[in-house]
């Protein structure tokens, strides 16, 4: 099951859910491609994290071309929220049909937030 934005501390704000969903999609791009099962769950994890429209439309985005490396630079991330953001990507990774792949990617993502 996805994450839902009950699972995340109070005072994540939408743009910083947004965010962790741009590591999510990230990584689900690792393999080069996106299959069926990974975009129902992005679009279950959506709707779970309360994004608004502005957050499909660019979370759509991601899943058509991959999140640029910018929009998913683990140190744009603010320091109070790194903890979660990995615990959160983890869970994501550990529930979701992703591969061998998006766990690599995974572990890269907490070895930079560290």
């Amino acid at each position: 099951q996805p994450l839902s934005v009950q699972d995340l501390q109070p005072d994540l704000p939408a743009r910083e859910r947004l965010r962790l969903l741009g590591f999510v999609c990230s990584f689900v791009w690792a393999d080069l491609a996106v299959s069926s099962e990974e975009t129902e769950f992005i679009a279950r994890a959506c709707r779970d994290l309360e994004l608004g429209e502005a957050g499909l439309r660019k979370v759509a985005e991601w899943m058509a071309t991959p999140p640029l490396p910018e929009e998913v630079d683990p140190q744009t991330v603010p320091r109070k929220h790194r903890r979660q953001f990995v615990e959160a990507a983890r869970r994501f990774v550990r529930s979701a049909p992703f591969d061998r792949h998006a766990r690599e990617q995974m572990d890269l993502f907490e070895e930079l937030m560290a």
